[in-house]
């Protein structure tokens, strides 16, 4: 199980994880070459999640699942180099680059992204 700290995530650094006004906030990224981050069982205070993020041509998926614990803010953004074109959050549409939400139970969210015109 990996510990949260206050303030501090001890995640993988290109999940871009900070805990801010006792709300989870992400801003992933991938390393080059790396098409998945998973991580299961992270400990956010009292909240046990499952995190998984997916790149695919023109789309960023992330699914957030909460597995044991109170219902947890969740602030979620991309933080790669391709514009957010817009978002879907568990199959409804949004036209933002970033959303926050409570994880209640299990969530996905899709970044749709511009694709590089080069």
């Amino acid at each position: 199980m990996t510990e949260a700290g206050p303030g501090l995530l001890s995640l993988d650094p290109a999940w871009g994880a900070a805990i801010v006004e006792g709300s989870l906030v992400l801003r992933p990224s991938f390393p080059a070459g790396t098409t998945t981050l998973d991580l299961t069982r992270v400990r956010v205070r009292r909240t046990v999640l499952d995190l998984s993020a997916r790149r695919r041509p023109g789309r960023l998926v992330i699914r957030i699942a909460r597995r044991f614990g109170p219902d947890l803010g969740v602030d979620l953004a991309w933080a790669g180099p391709e514009p957010v074109v817009s978002m879907l959050v568990d199959d409804h549409p949004l036209q933002a680059p970033a959303v926050r939400f409570v994880a209640r139970h299990e969530h996905e969210a899709q970044f749709l992204l511009a694709e590089d015109a080069t």
